[in-house]
């Protein structure tokens, strides 16, 4: 497992539960040394490598296959993936040598409070930003964290208000979009214009609801076990794990001592650094940092919330890791398979790995498919560098350039099998086939650019629209309807106090959220919706 970073102490922390972590600092880092030398690092790494690094790993990567291919007719697959790993390792630590690893604490005053983070890796890298769990701290990047490379990455993870080391801002203050705008204010300090955003649990719905936010500065998003609803069976834990935020144990070696034994918390080494973290001295022992109140109203509004509404904002390269094991012993799972299955289907831009782990165990994790990463980066180092910085009639040659190229090669094979010419008359072939396909795209993109509205207007305006219910709408929980509005049809997550059937007209009386509320309505109209075009 590569290393992760050893416990610092902020300033005027060094009380009496902090000063094991000084006895303890140079061990830690002999150790992380040799550590870091056996184990290869989580996917994360691949995915979230620069550009100029995924297109430099797909030239290298070529260069070295012809050059097998050359000594070896039949190289094996997996010796390609071990070499493609030994290089990017052997670059990884190369540069480690350049940058720090020590993260900087530093206090951030945002306009909702004041943020406890730490910084680390080179102030012109890439900047990533690590958005913690429900009841969680900074310390849960620490594994992911250590595998970035810190000469082309700016880490930044941080304690969410409530937690940890962070001010608690109080009643009002909480749930997805504020938080959300607290990654954007982060981001805004430090002077990234872009950056990416790694949630896990809780994570995951505020980082969908940055990218839906600024969605033009978020360049990769990476979501660690959630995406839609979880299963019920999932409160069981969660809810145990927030009432034991206000129990005080007899020491911290007893806690310690009980957190080792249950499953769901290993590898053992970055929970004991997260809740070294996080325990404080109080009277009769220790407790959290944490106290249960801010946790709780993120809590109850995420049961208000549809979180498959965010799904549509993540149009830019999108890794999703699903853990593959139950929450022990038998509490379920945050992402069902049927549900990784469904996000993999709508999320046009994600690419998914499973893992053999369970949800508490899946952000602390290293094993994965990383040879299928390693693929997904060089593909990702191609698409990247073939998007240009003009359009034709208003589309971008990007979709037009991939329709020639996978239809070109439809029409060789065409040629060569079935009408059985030469490799000239199969080259014509393709050219056609290839001149077709960009047709379709470009009539396609044209017909979809047409269809959009050039008005912007706010959800509000949509209150006194009436529309049609085109997924039933259950009590007090979510569906969709069809509204007309600004000259366009929008397809809108509703919700509303009594079941309405699908196709049933509706009027929209109020907004919360992110989401229209509806009453069914009785007055028919031929355009389905006020139109305001």
């Amino acid at each position: 497992m590569p290393p992760a970073p050893c416990p610092r102490l902020g300033i005027g922390e060094r009380d009496q539960g902090h000063r094991s972590e000084h006895r303890q600092r140079r061990k830690c880092a002999e150790d992380a040394v040799a550590d870091h030398k056996r184990a290869p690092g989580p996917p994360v790494r691949a995915f979230l490598a620069p550009r100029h690094v995924r297109g430099d790993h797909a030239r290298k990567g070529a260069h070295q296959g012809k050059r097998d291919a050359g000594a070896d007719h039949q190289a094996e697959p997996d010796l390609l993936r071990r070499r493609a790993e030994q290089r990017a390792d052997l670059r990884h630590q190369q540069r480690q040598g350049a940058v720090s690893a020590v993260a900087v604490a530093r206090r951030m005053t945002l306009r909702s409070g004041e943020v406890a983070t730490e910084i680390s890796g080179s102030e012109s890298g890439q900047l990533a930003i690590g958005i913690p769990g429900l009841s969680a701290n900074l310390r849960s990047f620490d594994v992911v964290f250590a595998a970035l490379d810190g000469a082309l990455h700016r880490k930044l993870a941080f304690d969410p208000r409530g937690r940890g080391r962070s001010g608690d801002s109080g009643p009002g203050t909480y749930g997805w979009p504020s938080h959300a705008r607290d990654v954007i204010e982060m981001a805004d300090q430090l002077g990234a214009e872009t950056f990416d955003v790694i949630g896990w649990s809780m994570g995951v719905w505020i980082a969908m609801v940055v990218a839906q936010m600024a969605p033009h500065r978020v360049r990769r998003v990476v979501l660690i076990d959630a995406a839609g609803l979880p299963e019920e069976s999932i409160k069981v834990p969660v809810y145990a794990g927030l009432d034991r935020l206000a129990t005080v144990f007899p020491s911290r070696e007893a806690f310690m001592t009980l957190a080792k034994s249950l499953p769901q918390y290993q590898p053992w080494p970055p929970w004991e650094r997260l809740f070294d973290y996080e325990l404080v001295d109080v009277e009769g022992g220790v407790s959290f940092r944490t106290r249960k109140a801010a946790p709780w109203k993120d809590e109850q509004y995420r049961l208000k919330q549809d979180p498959y509404a965010l799904w549509p904002a993540l149009t830019m390269p999108t890794l999703i890791v699903r853990a593959a094991q139950q929450i022990p012993p038998n509490f379920g799972f945050l992402i069902t398979a049927d549900e990784y299955a469904r996000f993999l289907r709508e999320v046009p831009s994600a690419t998914g790995i499973e893992i053999q782990a369970n949800h508490y165990t899946a952000g602390m994790n290293d094993e994965a498919a990383k040879a299928t990463l390693i693929v997904d980066d060089i593909f990702g180092g191609l698409l990247g560098a073939i998007h240009l910085g003009f359009d034709v009639a208003g589309v971008s040659p990007t979709p037009l350039l991939l329709g020639f190229i996978s239809m070109f090669g439809v029409g060789g094979l065409f040629g060569l099998h079935s009408l059985g010419v030469g490799v000239g008359g199969a080259t014509l072939s393709g050219v056609v086939a290839g001149a077709l396909g960009t047709g379709v795209v470009f009539g396609a993109f044209k017909v979809l650019r047409q269809a959009e509205s050039s008005e912007t207007f706010s959800l509000q305006d949509m209150v006194g629209s009436t529309g049609r219910v085109s997924v039933a709408i259950p009590a007090n929980k979510f569906g969709t309807v069809m509204i007309s509005f600004a000259g366009a049809s929008h397809n809108m997550t509703a919700t509303a106090d009594d079941e309405i059937a699908a196709g049933k007209q509706v009027k929209v009386v109020s907004v919360a959220g992110t989401n229209l509320v509806v009453t069914p309505t009785s007055v028919a109209t031929n355009e389905g919706a006020r139109s305001d075009a």
